[in-house]
């Protein structure tokens, strides 16, 4: 739901200056579509013992995603699962995957049934990084209960956390209300048990709808939500877990001259401060902005509005990286051939650079994901271009 939304959203600009502070991009891998390999990577990396793990929303055996792992120092990709539909699922769309314990656990939004619009309400699931054992841990049902979860799971302590798009509260305050749909959740997992408990149901209108990915710090869940009924734009919100009460710390107003609108990734803490993206709006073209909301005060503050000639423009998924002073981050358009871009923000003069422009050839394009940080350099995807079109994987060392 989320990634047909961001593709909605889409603005369409035309780009020309080089970058003056282009740096070398190392592809490491192109997909190579089904049957044999993934394809169209709208999800971000996990990194571990020297692998990466990560998702295709097409490829596979049946042509309905799958799973990934690269080995970095031996350059070899391998899939671990083919989704094939039906009870497992299909279409894996904007979620990361989480290594804990040895065992990979994540969600995938649509699947197992024909609820939550006729797509299924989706499910979470473990997979065994050597072996690609698959197991379906819970089955979303939508309603009350929550479904179609859109966010990464992330953990804090013995108990990991959530969100889903839709599913819980029924008030007419959701943009998507409907039979199944409600303003989403979010959800606490004990991964012992693989038992969820439902922590807030979304409010809608003020309150926000839909959340994105979850971060946590000391007791305290941060995220976004990337719509509302009124004012229509999204919010930053935290939720306590001492007493799971949620309170919206700002809301992205539509001025095109401030906030930004629709922000489609979670939020790093880095501080006392949450910093993120809007996919849109901006002061420039309507090419979104990076952004820092004080959580003591609520206060936000425009770090910078994308969109110039040459600039990066429309961030997607995936959080912020923070990497010696600086942030990194991903737009699917912009650069100097309007095929998405990374750039860096310096958090001491608050200055952005482009540092490295997608071409559309063997690097790749359109990368809807973020980064990953291991070991120095930083690894993310595209989700088109590569020697095949079925998108690549690629490394940056800064």
């Amino acid at each position: 739901m989320k990634l047909n939304l961001l593709k909605m959203w889409i603005v369409t600009l035309v780009c020309c200056a080089p970058s003056a502070h282009a740096q070398t991009l190392t592809t490491l891998h192109g997909f190579g579509g089904a049957p044999s390999d993934g394809a169209e990577s709208y999800g971000g990396l996990s990194s571990r013992g020297g692998r990466l793990f990560g998702a295709t929303n097409a490829g596979g055996s049946a042509d309905l995603g799958a799973i990934f792992s690269f080995d970095i120092a031996a350059g070899t990709e391998a899939l671990l699962h083919s989704y094939v539909g039906g009870p497992g699922g299909e279409f894996p769309q904007s979620q990361s995957l989480l290594f804990a314990s040895g065992t990979l656990y994540g969600s995938i939004t649509q699947g197992d049934d024909t609820g939550c619009g006729g797509d299924g309400c989706g499910n979470l699931f473990t997979v065994n990084p050597n072996t690609g054992a698959y197991k379906i841990t819970h089955k979303f049902r939508g309603r009350v209960g929550g479904g179609n979860p859109g966010t990464t799971l992330v953990s804090a302590g013995n108990t990991f956390y959530g969100g889903t798009d839709s599913g819980g509260i029924f008030n007419g305050n959701c943009v998507f209300e409907g039979t199944d749909f409600g303003c989403g959740t979010i959800f606490a997992l004990n991964p012992a048990t693989n038992g969820i408990s439902k922590i807030y149901d979304f409010q809608g209108g003020a309150d926000g709808e839909g959340p994105n990915d979850v971060t946590y710090h000391g007791g305290f869940l941060y995220g976004t939500t990337h719509q509302s009924l009124t004012p229509g734009f999204g919010t930053v919100f935290e939720i306590d877990l001492s007493t799971n009460i949620e309170t919206v710390l700002y809301r992205f107003s539509g001025d095109p001259d401030t906030g930004g609108i629709n922000p489609v990734a979670g939020v790093i803490y880095l501080g006392g401060n949450l910093y993120g993206t809007t996919n849109t709006g901006g002061a420039v073209a309507s090419g979104g902005v990076v952004f820092k909301v004080d959580v003591a005060t609520g206060r936000e503050t425009v770090l910078h509005s994308f969109g110039g000639s040459g600039d990066a423009s429309n961030p997607g998924f995936g959080a912020l990286v923070y990497l010696s002073g600086l942030l990194y981050g991903t737009t699917y358009l912009g650069g100097t051939q309007g095929k998405g871009a990374i750039y860096s923000i310096d958090l001491k003069t608050g200055s952005e650079q482009v540092v490295y422009s997608f071409t559309g050839g063997a690097d790749g394009s359109t990368p809807y994901t973020g980064l990953v940080e291991y070991q120095g350099s930083l690894y993310g995807t595209t989700s088109s271009g590569g020697a095949a079109g079925y998108g690549t994987i690629y490394s940056l060392a800064p």
